[in-house]
């Protein structure tokens, strides 16, 4: 995942906006995952070609500033600033990219319960390669399930909902970015701190993926990243309950 977020980052920062939308435009819905949001079939609509331009647009221009200082280094953070970039899509974009180690994962699966192997096809897939850095396409055998390829995905890969939202992002810690900004000290000693729900009725803090964007630089140029602190908190999170759980 890292290496193809960092040759676009590369490829933005040298200006080849054309290079950087050719390894964007190849997010079409991997219907093999059965991942998709349709109820009724498995062939989805998928990112394509709009979404890897909205992304190679939003990288080469407002999002420009947060690759030159790098604080934006993972595909995981897109959803925080460019809009159209959802669960559904960032679940295309992650499989996209992790499909050749899905494969790996599906025919493990298959050595280990042979019944997943009853019904087989090889076929032609769309991989990206990180060793060379380009995509390619490899050959693969994958289960068939109601005669279409099924490519098995580990379960704690995969979730109801987007962790890395642009919502949680500005509601946890672009607000309490604002409560530390806006925290007013008295000579007595004594302090306010406005809560968050009085943060967001403060100008500039409406819910929005340009205020994201906008507290995030201003943070950044303060000595503060927000990115790493949302991300820190998000993987806090998420361990709590699986700790738990165990």
């Amino acid at each position: 995942m890292n290496t193809f977020l960092d040759l676009v980052a590369r490829k933005i920062m040298a200006n080849d906006v054309s290079g950087a939308f050719d390894l964007l435009k190849h997010f079409g819905e991997p219907n093999e995952t059965r991942l998709g949001m349709s109820k009724l079939e498995i062939m989805g609509r998928g990112g394509g070609l709009e979404v890897g331009w909205s992304i190679t647009e939003a990288l080469s221009d407002e999002l420009r500033p947060l690759l030159e200082v790098a604080i934006l280094k993972y595909l995981e953070n897109l959803p925080l600033f460019v809009a159209g970039v959802d669960r559904d899509i960032t679940s295309d974009i992650t499989t996209r990219i992790a499909f050749n180690a899905l494969i790996d994962f599906t025919q493990a699966m298959m050595r280990r319960y042979p019944e997943l192997g009853r019904q087989t096809r090889p076929d032609k897939y769309q991989i990206w390669d990180d060793q060379n850095l380009v995509w390619t396409t490899r050959t693969a055998e994958l289960p068939l399930v109601y005669g279409a390829p099924l490519l098995l995905v580990p379960k704690q890969w995969a979730g109801p909902s987007l962790l890395m939202s642009y919502q949680r992002f500005h509601q946890t810690t672009v607000r309490g970015w604002g409560q530390e900004v806006h925290t007013t000290y008295f000579p007595n000693g004594r302090s306010f701190r406005p809560t968050k729900e009085q943060i967001e009725q403060m100008p500039g803090y409406k819910l929005s993926r340009e205020t994201n964007l906008r507290i995030t630089q201003h943070a950044y140029d303060n000595g503060v990243n927000l990115i790493q602190e949302f991300t820190d908190f998000v993987e806090r999170r998420y361990e709590e309950p699986r700790s738990q759980a165990a």
